[in-house]
């Protein structure tokens, strides 16, 4: 153990000495370590035994012991990558792992801002592969994450790597924009320190959101030329700009999801120290900030006007796939922020101790106007016949977005700003939106033959537990807090969902056979998706779970009461006997 440490000593000491050398390393490339790193690299990532790694492991242990230009070689191939070139890649994960085999534990802070510096050209150049770049962001993370407070409670490195990434922030060449970004979600992630934390985050997003504004608006003028034209070779341009949009709101929401987490935590501890009021201020700016909001207005209205688009929709499906999908991982995004911020201005508690008055957030006054387009998106998405709605919701992009927009109407639908547009679209929302999510699809139906439990388990977390990431969980979720929240709501759905059992027991759907008299709900809505293309067995088991869904209800309210008894004694024979395993 005496002779680890002494030779740990004895190598870190070399590695640190490159630095007090630094303008040697300037100087011209040593040829023959080049050599010898250009042909091991490769063979010791792509040894087929132990033998052959260990062999050539041992010689690349021999060429560092001259760290100076050991580190010097390695940057230089790093800084020489080209695409499908796997050399400055091999040579990134060498780097990182030649820098943690030097005690990078006992850098000091100087020590580490050299590094950084030697670095961060790599993660900056307009040339280098963003595979590369984020190898070097990991070790870049690394070397930060070790660093100590400084006498006066600061962190040098991390502000190093701030104060370079802002400067960066002006960058025409989006290449270097993309290596800003990455150092940025270091530095969003590092939970070291609470009050840097939220500095960075305030500090950043004065860059960030006009960053995201002008690919945004990249996009969408290319999107406007690309219809005018119908010329199908803008895609590229469009898809640069929206890879950049959704690296900037990833950012966004990276730093805002921290300060949230963090807020929250603090504030359960009742801790109202430093942290809590650094990230409360954060919070606060960002969510009080009117050019923010339009920003992310300018984001949300972001959409290809192609014939075979939704029309009036956040959700993008068009014959254009690759757009599609950058798309609607950008709305994903912005919604992902958007219900934070809603979190966030309607807590009481972050109401009382902030310094203004959150309900006038410009934030919430975007989400009040686009509530309708929100509702009217997913109703486009579900009341569609023409629709596979579960191929759709199959889609990685598709489905979360769906989530999140269900999640942005649960939060809005308690909150009294929100309640005439809820007021107006409660129906609809029932049976064309909620309904249609919480019906039973055809995974489903394989599951309950293959995997009863876990068909249980899916249908408990959507009546019960509501702690799943899926559509049907938020679809109960939202059905639950209309029916508390919006006058008129339970009576109607209690109706529907009761005259679409009888009317399918008695009637076997036939349509034909429908009376305003007897069955005035489902009248409105003869032609909808659930009652025209779903078929009985799922539609009467999915009014069940809906049933389950809010029968916490049902005892305060001695007419549905009787409305759901009546119900069980007409048909509680079909209903136990029903040869569908289903029901």
């Amino acid at each position: 153990e005496r002779r680890k440490r002494q030779r740990g000593r004895h190598r870190w000491g070399n590695f640190l000495s490159l630095f007090s050398r630094k303008s040697n390393m300037e100087g011209s490339l040593n040829q023959a370590h080049y050599d010898s790193l250009v042909q091991l690299l490769p063979v010791l990532f792509g040894a087929s035994s132990q033998a052959e790694r260990k062999a050539v492991s041992d010689q690349l242990n021999e060429l560092s012991k001259d760290a100076q230009t050991h580190m010097a070689t390695l940057i230089h191939i790093i800084a020489s990558s080209k695409e499908g070139n796997d050399l400055g890649f091999h040579a990134s994960i060498h780097l990182r792992q030649f820098i943690r085999s030097g005690s990078e534990s006992k850098m000091s802070t100087t020590d580490r801002i050299q590094v950084c510096n030697m670095i961060l050209p790599v993660v900056f150049s307009e040339t280098v592969p963003i595979v590369v770049k984020r190898q070097n962001v990991d070790t870049l993370s690394q070397v930060m994450l070790g660093e100590t407070k400084s006498a006066d409670g600061s962190y040098l490195v991390a502000s190093t790597l701030f104060d370079q990434a802002v400067a960066k922030m002006s960058s025409e060449n989006s290449e270097t924009l993309a290596g800003v970004l990455l150092v940025l979600e270091i530095l969003l992630s590092d939970e070291q320190s609470a009050e840097r934390l939220a500095f960075f985050f305030a500090s950043g997003c004065n860059s960030l959101i006009p960053l995201g504004e002008k690919f945004s608006g990249i996009a969408s003028q290319e999107i406007t030329k690309m219809i005018e034209s119908q010329d199908a070779s803008q895609q590229g341009t469009i898809a640069a700009a929206c890879e950049m949009l959704r690296s900037v709101l990833g950012v966004i929401l990276l730093g805002l999801t921290n300060l949230h987490s963090y807020l929250d935590h603090l504030t359960n501890l009742r801790d109202e120290g430093p942290a809590h009021k650094a990230m409360l201020d954060s919070m606060t700016q960002f969510v009080m900030n009117r050019p923010y909001a339009l920003s992310f207005g300018q984001i949300l209205s972001l959409q290809l006007s192609h014939p075979d688009h939704m029309q009036g929709s956040v959700i993008s499906i068009t014959n254009m796939s690759n757009l599609d999908s950058l798309l609607n991982d950008i709305k994903l995004r912005a919604f992902q922020i958007l219900n934070l911020v809603i979190s966030f201005t309607c807590d009481a508690d972050y109401r009382d101790a902030a310094q203004c008055k959150l309900e006038q957030s410009p934030f919430l006054s975007l989400t009040s106007a686009c509530v309708t387009l929100f509702m009217n998106s997913l109703l486009s998405l579900c009341s569609d016949p023409e629709i596979d709605l579960e191929k759709q919701l199959a889609n990685k992009y598709i489905e979360p977005l769906v989530v999140e927009c269900l999640k942005l109407l649960t939060k809005t639908a308690r909150e009294r700003e929100f309640y005439p547009a809820f007021a107006e679209h409660k129906k609809t929302l029932l049976v064309n939106v909620i309904l249609v999510l919480l019906r039973a699809g055809r995974d489903e139906c394989d599951k309950f033959t293959e995997d009863p439990d876990d068909f249980v388990a899916l249908a408990v977390d959507a009546c019960d537990k509501q702690k799943s990431d899926v559509y049907k969980t938020a679809a109960a979720e939202l059905l639950e807090l209309i029916c508390d929240h919006i006058d008129g709501a339970i009576t109607f759905i209690s109706y529907f969902v009761c005259c679409t059992i009888d009317f399918a027991i008695k009637y076997e759907g036939d349509l034909t056979q429908l009376d305003a008299q007897n069955y005035a709900p489902l009248v409105e809505f003869k032609d909808c998706v659930f009652l025209t293309k779903t078929p009985l067995e799922i539609q009467i088991e999915t009014c069940l779970v809906a049933l389950t869904v809010f029968s916490y209800i049902i005892p305060k309210r001695e007419d549905l009461k009787i409305l759901i008894e009546n119900l069980i004694h007409r048909h509680l024979e079909p209903l136990c006997h029903s040869k569908s395993g289903l029901i």
